[in-house]
């Protein structure tokens, strides 16, 4: 039976937990910002026969489903499925073991319908920091414990690999997936305490010099400079160097606009009543 620990510090993270059957478990928290899905699995071993491995997939596939693309989703457990290892596969790393066993088509075609990613064969580890689980007596040794996430994902895989230090009686080695989730702010939390909106710090440009056939010229150019330079990387990177090279050529081909102080006066105040407030004050 499956069953998931989570910290303490974290309880008031837990949005919703859903027991499936002895082999699924699901739970949804809010962290950081977003929603992630934790999915906790015990899949049938080799041995068993197709249809207790079909029952389990179409439930799988049922959890995934129902889950939106926008939400984040983490896969954990026992597949029962040697992988083996590719290169240049968007689901399958090229660091894994060398062996696949018939479990796998079931477990990859899973994955490349869902945009999923086997994070274990991402990561370049020792042997001893790979296999998860062994038999000492017949000298097998093979890697069925996976983390598996989304392939776009905001989370940010730092590693994952075994260690053989904690043990509970089990010939399964603890599996430890380090994945950094960066912190996004929520629209409520945009405004002060008292309700008013913070001011934001992105530089404002004078976009309304567009409209002179020059400094739109002028602009195009200094983009396509600045684009042509970015180098290929993540989703994550590219954004960021393309966010840059936007701000850098607006900087230098609009030029940026000066801090206006805003206004006090309210909009319904005009000279008429300016006026009669006034009089009225003068009359008293």
């Amino acid at each position: 039976m499956v069953s998931l620990l989570i910290k303490k510090k974290y309880k008031k993270c837990i949005k919703e937990w859903q027991y499936i059957d002895e082999r699924l478990v699901q739970v949804q928290m809010r962290l950081n910002g977003y929603d992630v899905n934790i999915v906790d699995v015990y899949v049938p071993n080799g041995d068993a026969d197709d249809k207790p491995k079909e029952d389990f997939y179409n439930k799988l596939r049922l959890i995934t489903d129902n889950i939106s693309s926008m939400k984040e989703i983490v896969i954990i457990g026992d597949l029962n499925a040697r992988t083996g290892s590719k290169r240049n596969d968007p689901a399958v790393g090229p660091h894994g073991e060398l062996v696949a066993n018939d479990n796998v088509c079931r477990l990859i075609e899973y994955c490349e319908k869902y945009g999923l990613r086997i994070m274990n064969g991402f990561f370049q580890n020792r042997n001893v920091h790979r296999y998860t689980w062994t038999q000492t007596t017949r000298e097998l040794a093979s890697i069925i414990d996976y983390v598996i996430i989304k392939q776009h994902t905001h989370f940010k895989p730092q590693d994952v690999r075994v260690y053989r230090g904690p043990e509970c009686g089990s010939d399964h080695f603890l599996v430890i997936a380090k994945l950094y989730l960066p912190y996004r702010k929520m629209r409520n939390e945009a405004g002060l305490e008292n309700g008013q909106k913070k001011t934001l710090d992105e530089p404002r440009y004078k976009v309304r010099s567009l409209q002179q056939d020059s400094k739109r010229f002028l602009y195009a150019l200094r983009v396509a400079n600045r684009v042509s330079a970015i180098e290929d990387g993540t989703p994550e990177r590219i954004y960021e160097a393309l966010k840059k090279a936007l701000q850098e050529a607006a900087y230098e081909a609009l030029g940026q606009e000066e801090e206006s102080p805003r206004k006090t006066t309210p909009v319904w105040w005009t000279t008429d009543i300016e006026d009669l407030a006034i009089a009225n004050k003068c009359s008293l």
